[in-house]
């Protein structure tokens, strides 16, 4: 074997031994599943529940027995092994617990342990304690990008819609910082469409693969920055060929947006399911979101003229709220899934920066939607409400600015690309 297929044949090695060994945390009993307030949390609906004998066996084990394995569960673990232990129990990690687990495959890698790792957490239903100890693992080994200011946003999804739509965040992101609120994005290739951030982003010309001071620049100067999260968690390369011989949804598919290198705790995240939203959400105001909402529009990781969204918003730990966000209350004008869907880098680009140039249509109206909801979640942000945030970038849309800020992060970006090499 050659040092690739040899990584390619024990990942896929270690897929089949987790997928075998979740069979048994199917039948285990959930010995908790509380959130740090207290109350219950449901497993996203895509999980498996436990099944009424297995419930009944869990009532019927000696109450001894029960205590023992849920004083064992709130005892620090050392590593992954106990990790491992505990959630073929079918019992929660605490934060550290999950911390210390993924800390322990970064130093030691391990195929085989990462994918049990992955699918037992997948089995018994991920926790927003476990998410955010995860994140904390990574961000230990991430690059930071020093901002002077802090009041920046993200426009971020988790991709794996499968929609295969134009870079609408990508679009929002220049849009937002032509409405003068400074962005720090976070992102990488494509994951659910032909074309990811990272692509779309190099053919209009700007430098995706920035390393902190050139990224810090472009923030400061253009308004708007790009970190390309492989160049900045390189943690993640133990990671990937991992989650891909599996081909599952696990919670390192809803880590990457929390994992911002500028520390950015405000913008609009996009998620694949609306199954997932709460988890998502109690999982940033664990990390100590300031104020974002986590929104998906009928399975689109985005806001959209194509339908209703719903929308859970975050504002602080202790403020998180629900509801439904409908296009046409924010003068947006509905069109069809159709309409939204790119192609190939250059055609993306072309659609984006026609957009940018005042050009209305579907595109324009997607790129609107979303800006004006990461302008509102600013700190200092020149609006009250997400409402007056779209009437405002309408304005900047139509008046072609966002051209300027494309070509002045150009020109930023190339010129700290050039310093580096």
């Amino acid at each position: 074997y050659s040092a690739a297929a040899w990584e390619s044949h024990l990942a896929k090695t270690a897929a089949s031994a987790a997928s075998a060994a979740a069979v048994r945390v199917r039948g285990a009993p959930r010995l908790h599943g509380h959130t740090k307030s207290g109350s219950s949390t449901t497993p996203p609906s895509v999980l498996r529940t436990l099944s009424s004998s297995s419930r009944r066996q869990n009532w019927s084990s000696s109450s001894s027995s029960a205590s023992a394995r849920r004083h064992n569960a709130l005892i620090p673990r050392a590593g992954i092994k106990d990790a491992l232990e505990e959630l073929l129990l079918g019992n929660d990690l605490s934060s550290a617990d999950a911390e210390a687990a993924l800390e322990d495959l970064i130093a030691n890698p391990s195929p085989e342990s990462t994918a049990a790792f992955m699918v037992l957490m997948r089995a018994k239903g991920e926790t927003a304690d476990e998410v955010a100890g995860l994140v904390r693992a990574i961000s230990k080994h991430s690059l930071k990008v020093p901002l002077i200011s802090t009041d920046v946003v993200d426009i971020v999804g988790t991709g794996g819609d499968g929609m295969s739509t134009v870079n609408i965040s990508t679009g929002a992101t220049v849009l937002t910082a032509a409405a003068g609120v400074k962005v720090a994005k976070h992102g990488g290739r494509s994951v659910s469409s032909k074309c990811g951030s990272a692509d779309v982003i190099e053919a209009m010309g700007i430098a995706a693969e920035l390393g902190p001071a050139g990224v810090a620049r472009c923030v400061e100067e253009a308004g708007v920055g790009f970190m390309f999260a492989p160049v900045y968690h390189p943690a993640f390369k133990h990671v990937a060929p991992v989650r891909k011989a599996l081909g599952l949804r696990t919670a390192f598919n809803m880590i990457g947006p929390m994992l911002n290198p500028s520390g950015c705790q405000r913008g609009v995240i996009g998620v694949w399911d609306t199954t997932v939203m709460r988890l998502m959400a109690d999982s940033l105001a664990n990390l100590g979101a300031s104020k974002c909402v986590v929104v998906n529009a009928g399975g689109i990781d985005e806001l959209t003229p194509v339908c209703d969204a719903t929308v859970v918003e975050i504002n602080g730990a202790d403020s998180i709220k629900e509801y439904t966000v409908r296009p046409e209350d924010y003068d947006i004008k509905k069109c069809t899934i159709e309409d939204l869907v790119g192609g190939e880098r250059e055609l993306n680009a072309r659609m984006l920066q026609d957009a940018f140039g005042g050009e209305k249509g579907p595109v324009a109206e997607a790129l609107i939607f979303n800006a004006g909801f990461a302008v509102a979640m600013a700190e200092n942000s020149p609006v009250s409400s997400p409402l007056e945030g779209v009437a405002l970038v309408r304005e900047v849309q139509e008046s072609g600015k966002a051209l300027e800020t494309l070509e002045k992060w150009r020109t930023l970006s190339q010129e700290e690309k050039a310093k580096e090499e």
